[in-house]
Parts: structure tokens; sequence; C-alpha cells
């Protein structure tokens, strides 16, 4: 696969989803598109955050884009935002964890919190956008 090429705004979006999932990581769950349950509250087995928005790394993107917290389409809207051409390879590769190379893939499986599963995401990123892999 070819190295990506974001568009401007797609990389401002980008940096944008990194940084919330830096933050937040609480708000990273990559088994999940998004979704939102207002009902929410944090709990020591379930720490969602307080809004009970949670998402993985193609519905941060979706959400840093400005898009609705919902679960249509995600993929296809996160590398939209990203100014990439929706294909199923680019899509697999960036947003499944079972399309990861399998050292991200790995390390991600064996990680114990959010924050470590956080980091594996935003280095996978980072790997995707050197290498395009």
């Amino acid at each position: 696969m070819a190295k990506p090429a974001l568009s401007p705004s797609g990389r401002k979006v980008l940096n944008k989803a990194l940084r919330a999932i830096q933050a937040m990581p609480d708000t990273l769950n990559m088994e999940d598109w998004l979704y939102h349950n207002p009902r929410a509250r944090p709990t020591k087995e379930h720490p969602v955050p307080y809004c009970g928005t949670v998402a993985c790394l193609a519905g941060h993107i979706v959400l840093a884009a400005g898009g609705e917290a919902d679960s249509f389409r995600v993929a296809e809207r996160a590398l939209d935002a990203l100014g990439v051409v929706f294909r199923y390879d680019i899509s697999h590769a960036l947003f499944f964890v079972n399309g990861w190379p399998e050292k991200f893939w790995w390390i991600y499986l064996r990680a114990r919190s959010h924050r470590e599963r956080a980091h594996i995401v935003i280095a996978r990123v980072h790997h995707w956008l050197r290498t395009g892999e």
C-alpha cells in the first residue's frame, strides 16, 4: 500500500483526533465504531467518560471533523474527513486491529490499560503515515 496523502485539512482533523485519544484514553474502544449512552457514568469496571461517548479511531476522526455521533458508515466518513478516497484495504489496515501489522496488533491485544491502548493506536497511525502499511 502506498504512503497516504492526506489533505491539509485531513491532517488537522487527524491530529485533533489523536490529541483527543491521548488526552482522554478512556474514550477509545477499538471494538465499537462510535456510541453514545447519555446515562453512562464511570465505574471501576467500565470507566467511560462522563458524557458517555466512546469511539474507535475512525469514530474519533469523525467526531474531530464535526460529524455526528452515530455508527453509520464511520470508516467511509473518517477517510473522507482525512481527504483519502475510501478503499476497503485502507479501511481494514487502519481501523481494524486485525488488519494492522503484527507488531501493533499483538501489543494492542496484550495492553492492560486504556492509556497503553491509546499509545499503541497513536503509534500505529504514525507508522501508517510514514509507510502506508
